[in-house]
This record gives structure tokens, C-alpha cells and sequence, in this order.
């Protein structure tokens, strides 16, 4: 789920959520701060997407969705509720 949280963050924002120029300190980075939302890199993105991308990153698995399943239901409930 944090793999699938990453990679909508990427999508939204065009930007990894996590930069440094050593590997070792792109994993200190990812243990100790959270990423910044979407929404303050980019004008645009819903709550709705920005809330669940950050909840898909996470630090603690217990607070993250349990599935992907449950992920792509709250896709689709965000992009059904845009019609």
C-alpha cells in the first residue's frame, strides 16, 4: 500500500516524495518525515486524493488501507463522486 501511495504521489505531483543525492539518506528521509502533501506542491488536487495518498504513506502499517482493494474502491468512490 505504501508502494501504490508513493506512486499516486508521483503522479500528482510530478515529483518523488522523497530526494536526496544518496541513497542512505533517501531512506532516512522515509523513516523519520513524512512526505509533503500533494496539495502543497501542487494547486488542484482534491482533499480527497491528497488524504489518501498520505494515508497510503503512512509510517504505520495499522494506518494505512488494508488492501488494494480497498484502495481502487476509494478511487473509485472519489471519481464517482465527481460526477
Amino acid at each position: 500500500i505504501y508502494g501504490l501511495g508513493a506512486l499516486l504521489y508521483t503522479l500528482l505531483t510530478e515529483l518523488p516524495p522523497y530526494t536526496a543525492s544518496r541513497i542512505p539518506d533517501v531512506l532516512a528521509q522515509i523513516i523519520s518525515q513524512p512526505p509533503i502533501p500533494p496539495s502543497q506542491l501542487r494547486s488542484g488536487i482534491s482533499s480527497h486524493l491528497n488524504d489518501l495518498c498520505m494515508r497510503c504513506m503512512t509510517k504505520s502499517p495499522a494506518h494505512r488501507l488494508a488492501s488494494a482493494e480497498q484502495f481502487c474502491l476509494d478511487i473509485l468512490a472519489h471519481d464517482n463522486s465527481q460526477e
